[in-house]
C-alpha cells in the first residue's frame, strides 16, 4: 500500500511559498525576505504556515524574531532551488521555447533513465538537453503533497502504475507503457556466509534492502501454479535508491529485489539470483507526456522517438 494521502496529494502549493521558504533558508530573517521580495512580514509567516500545513511537517523551529531549520527544511532545500531554477528558466525562455526538457523520474525507474534512455535523447536530437530529476522513495514518503506539484511542472513523467492516481488526464497523455521485471538477489558471497534460501519463508530470517522506509514490509510471490504467498520482511537496511542497493547487494549485504536491466545493464559478476521457481508480480510504469508540449516542435520529435525506441 501507498503511504500517499490522495487527498493532500491536490493541495495547490504555489511558486511564492517556495520562493519565500528558500531565501528564509538562507537568511534565516522574515525582515530580510519581506525586504528583498517587497511583500509584508506577515504575509511571509502566513506562506510558511500555509506551506508547512500542506507538506505535513515543521520546517521551521520559531524562536523569537528567529527561524531554526529543521531536518525536514534541510531535506526540502535542493529539490526546491532546482525547481524554482527551472521555472525561473521557463519564464525567460517562454513556456513553448526550445528549452530543457524536464523528465520526471520516480527512484525504481530512474536508473534505466539515466543510463539508457537520456543518453539516447541527447544523441539523437543535438538541440535538446534533457534534464532528469529524481526523488528517493525515503524523500516523496516524507512529502507526500509535493510530489504531484513537482510532476505538474515537468514535460515528462515516467511513473510507476501504482501512483497513476496522482496524474491529472487533463494535464497528462500517456505514451507508453514499459513492463520491469524484478527478480531477489544476493551474492555469492552472502551466501557462502549464511547459507541457502530456498524458500520465501526463509527471507524473514536473513538480511534483507528495501526502497520503503516502513519498519515492515511485504514482499509478494507467486509459484509455479501462480500461488501467491506473501512474506513479512523486516528490512535490515534501507537504501532509496535501487542502483545503490545493487551495489550493496554485490558487497554481500545481505538480499534485494531489483529490476532485472539493473543488473543486466551492469554486468555485475558476483550478483546472482535466488529462488528462481517463485516470482515476483509484474508491475510496469507509464510514460506520460505533458499535454501542453504536444505542440511544440522539439517536443514533438521526443514524443514520436520515445514511442518508437520504448
Amino acid at each position: 500500500m501507498s503511504m500517499f494521502n490522495r487527498e493532500s496529494a491536490y493541495l495547490h502549493i504555489s511558486i511564492q511559498e517556495l520562493r519565500i521558504f528558500e531565501m528564509l533558508m538562507r537568511t534565516g530573517s522574515v525582515r530580510l525576505v519581506a525586504n528583498n521580495l517587497n511583500i509584508s512580514q506577515t504575509t511571509c509567516n502566513r506562506a510558511i504556515a500555509s506551506l508547512e500545513e500542506k507538506l505535513g511537517v515543521n520546517l521551521f523551529l520559531r524562536q523569537k524574531s528567529e527561524y531554526k531549520l529543521t531536518i525536514k527544511a534541510m531535506q526540502l532545500y535542493e529539490p526546491i532551488l532546482s525547481l524554482l531554477k527551472y521555472d525561473h528558466q521557463k519564464n525567460i525562455n517562454g513556456k513553448q521555447s526550445a528549452r530543457n526538457v524536464t523528465f520526471y523520474f520516480p527512484i525504481a525507474g530512474s536508473y534505466l533513465a539515466a543510463k539508457y534512455l537520456i543518453p539516447m535523447l541527447v544523441k539523437e536530437f543535438d538541440e535538446l538537453q534533457a534534464e532528469l530529476i529524481t526523488f528517493t522513495v525515503s524523500f516523496l514518503y516524507s512529502f507526500p503533497t509535493y510530489a504531484p506539484f513537482v510532476i505538474d511542472c515537468m514535460d515528462f513523467v515516467f511513473l510507476n502504475d501504482e501512483y497513476s492516481y496522482m496524474i491529472n488526464s487533463n494535464i497528462w497523455k500517456p505514451l507508453c507503457q514499459i513492463p520491469l521485471t524484478q527478480k531477489i538477489y544476493c551474492s555469492n558471497r552472502y551466501l557462502a556466509s549464511v547459507g541457502a534460501v530456498k524458500t520465501p519463508a526463509d527471507l524473514s530470517q536473513h538480511k534483507c534492502l528495501s526502497l520503503n522506509v516502513n519498519a515492515i514490509e511485504y514482499w509478494q510471490f507467486l509459484d509455479k501454479n501462480d500461488q501467491l504467498y506473501e512474506v513479512a520482511i523486516k528490512p535490515s537496511m534501507t537504501i532509496d535508491s535501487e542502483a545503490l542497493q545493487a551495489h550493496a547487494v554485490d558487497a554481500g549485504l545481505g538480499i534485494a529485489r531489483l529490476t532485472e536491466g539493473l543488473i543486466k545493464g551492469d554486468q555485475r559478476a558476483d550478483i546472482i539470483e535466488i529462488l528462481p521457481d517463485y516470482r515476483l508480480p509484474d508491475f510496469s510504469s507509464t510514460l506520460y507526456v505533458n499535454r501542453a508540449y504536444q505542440d511544440n516542435e522539439i517536443i514533438d520529435k521526443v514524443v514520436r522517438f520515445l514511442s518508437t525506441a520504448m
